[in-house]
């Protein structure tokens, strides 16, 4: 009778065990669609990127000046002469700088993020595989228990 009582508590720790897996598998199915959107909404900005860069490159060569991706200081000229367009250009520049470092930060934080999300799905099927095999278990010791309970009623 312990046993059965075992199998019993055993049978209900599984069974609310097993919404809590369907749960996470939900949320994992979910931020896959989140993941997915993301890197497209992230490979067209990253277009859209490439092409002013080359637009701002063609500029910046049409006007003799130095590429900016060689991270030289961009400096003014003679500030005698300088316009407030040249200000500007040079306040943008520096902006366009931090944000190009930021972005990269984003990029490594979101790689981390993918990982472990991968991480997180390969733990979920390792409990979905125990999961079945406790059911599979539960279901042969449930054929099991039948015959013996009847020869029990029996006696």
């Amino acid at each position: 009778m312990s046993q059965v009582l075992e199998l019993n508590a055993f049978d209900r720790v599984l069974r609310g065990n097993q919404q809590k897996v369907l749960d996470i598998s939900e949320e994992i199915k979910q931020l896959e669609e989140e993941k997915d959107r993301f890197l497209h909404t992230v490979d067209f900005i990253s277009q859209q990127q490439a092409e002013l860069e080359a637009l701002v490159v063609d500029l910046e060569k049409a006007l003799g000046l130095s590429d900016w991706t060689e991270m030289t200081p961009i400096g003014l000229p003679d500030p005698g002469v300088a316009t407030h367009a040249d200000m500007q250009r040079q306040a943008m520049l520096q902006l366009q700088l931090r944000i190009d470092a930021q972005l990269k930060q984003a990029d490594d934080d979101i790689t981390d993020i993918i990982e472990q999300v991968k991480e997180l799905q390969r733990t979920a099927m390792g409990l979905m595989m125990r999961l079945n095999r406790r059911n599979r278990l539960r279901r042969s010791l449930d054929v099991n228990w039948m015959p013996c309970n009847g020869l029990m009623n029996k006696a």
